[in-house]
């Protein structure tokens, strides 16, 4: 299960963000007028990878330890009106049900960055 930081903005300063983003951890940036997928971005943003792994706990484990180193730089673009999301990627089977308990301290992490939680499911081939 995958777990990204989707941060974008208008006046999203790139360089000042470079200064505190975990370069191991980015999997993306870009500007206004920049190709992405079908669409052309109109603002500035970046996507960070917190947590990558099969196992959903582990996944949020290392999502909260990135959330937490950063609190205060997210909560200061919050401020400045930048949109912040996380993205929980669910995968999901036709012959099998799937379903994601998000701990309560997680939650309380996303709500305290002011990032909206999106769960995006993806299908994917019961043999995967």
């Amino acid at each position: 299960m995958s777990i990204v930081l989707r941060v974008s903005g208008d006046q999203l300063d790139l360089d000042a963000c470079g200064r505190w983003i975990p370069k191991e951890r980015l999997e993306t940036s870009w500007v206004p007028g920049q190709q992405r997928g079908r669409k052309v971005t109109t603002a500035f943003g970046f996507n960070l990878l917190l947590g990558d792994d099969e196992q959903l706990n582990a996944s949020i484990a290392s999502a909260k330890d990135v959330l937490a180193s950063l609190a205060k730089p997210l909560t200061d673009l919050a401020g400045d009106g930048v949109s912040i999301v996380v993205d929980v990627a669910l995968f999901v089977y036709a012959q099998r049900p799937t379903s994601v308990s998000l701990p309560l301290d997680f939650l309380a992490m996303v709500l305290a960055a002011q990032a909206t939680l999106v769960v995006s499911a993806y299908p994917t081939s019961d043999n995967d």
